[in-house]
C-alpha cells in the first residue's frame, strides 16, 4: 500500500491539508497516512512520529509567516507596517487556520526555534521603529501579536456573525494597533 514519490516534504504538504482542514490539535499520523494514501508505518520513512511531524509543521508555517512578513513590511514603517503585519497575519489565518494554531506554541528545536527569531525579529524592526526597545519592545510584539492572532483565529472559527465587513473591523484593529504601540513608546520614553 506504499505510495512512489512519497518523501518528506510530501508528508508536510499533506500533514498541512489535515491541519487546515480539521485543525492543528486533530492531526495524528493515521489521518496525513490516509490523505497520502499509505498505512501509518510508511510515514516512519519520512517522520520520527507525531511530535516530529508536528514540529516540522510548525517550522513550516513560521518560515512561511516570516517571509510573507518580510515582504509586507520591507520599506514600511508606522501605522504602513503595522498594517502589513495585520494584513499578513489575518489572510495567512484565513488561508491555512491550522497552520496559524500551529504558529501558538513555541517550537522546541533549532530550526523550529530560528524560524520564530525571523518572525519577532520582523515585529521587532517594525516597533523599534517606534522608538521602542528593551523590555517595552518585548511587552509590545506580545500585545500584537495576540491581538492580530486573535482577531484571526476569531474569524476563521467563524467568530464574527454579524453583518459588518471584517475588512473595516481589521482597519479598525491597525488603528487601535498604532495608536497603542505610539501610547507605549511616549510612555518609555516619558519612564527614561
Amino acid at each position: 500500500m506504499g505510495r512512489r514519490g512519497l518523501d518528506g516534504d510530501a508528508v508536510v504538504a499533506a500533514a498541512v491539508r489535515v491541519a487546515d482542514r480539521d485543525g492543528f490539535e486533530a492531526l495524528t499520523l493515521a489521518a496525513v497516512a490516509a490523505e497520502v494514501g499509505v498505512r501509518v508505518p510508511s510515514l516512519y520513512h519520512h517522520v520520527d512520529g507525531l511530535p516530529a511531524l508536528r514540529a516540522r509543521l510548525r517550522r513550516f508555517a513560521l518560515e512561511q509567516l516570516g517571509e510573507r512578513l518580510r515582504s509586507a513590511t520591507a520599506g514600511r514603517a508606522g501605522r504602513e507596517a503595522v498594517a502589513g503585519l495585520v494584513h499578513v497575519l489575518y489572510e495567512f489565518g484565513a488561508a491555512h487556520p491550522g497552520l496559524l494554531a500551529a504558529t501558538v506554541a513555541a517550537p522546541d528545536d533549532a530550526h523550529g526555534r530560528a524560524a520564530g527569531e525571523v518572525v519577532v525579529g520582523v515585529a521587532f524592526e517594525v516597533l523599534s521603529g517606534y522608538g521602542l526597545d528593551g523590555d517595552a519592545l518585548v511587552h509590545a510584539t506580545r500585545v500584537l501579536r495576540a491581538a492580530i492572532h486573535g482577531f484571526a483565529a476569531l474569524d476563521a472559527a467563524g467568530g464574527f456573525a454579524r453583518p459588518e465587513a471584517v475588512e473595516r473591523s481589521l482597519e479598525a484593529l491597525v488603528t487601535v494597533l498604532d495608536g497603542g504601540v505610539r501610547a507605549l513608546a511616549a510612555e518609555a520614553a516619558a519612564a527614561a
